[in-house]
């Protein structure tokens, strides 16, 4: 799924989904600190924790099934994970 970006906000082009780029204030060893909220409609929702594994690629959960996600500057590109 292909995504616009506007700051720290990512615009689906295919639905009406956001997903907002966050940072924790209290990162752990097990939550990293960027992280991901889903907007689609009136809901707002925590999605995934953003984990890095190299450059602007990172991996994210979401209700069991694993995303890569690539972070540009103008956009973003989420897939299922092979």
């Amino acid at each position: 799924m292909k995504f616009k970006r506007t700051g720290n906000t990512l615009y689906s082009t295919d639905t009406a989904t956001k997903l907002h780029i966050c940072h924790r204030k209290s990162p752990t060893a097990t939550k990293p600190s960027t992280y991901l909220l889903r907007e689609k409609g009136a809901y707002k929702g925590y999605f995934s924790s953003l984990y890095p594994i190299g450059g602007n690629t990172y991996r994210a959960e979401y209700g069991g099934i694993y995303y890569v996600v690539t972070l540009t500057d103008d956009g973003a590109v989420v897939e299922v994970q092979k």
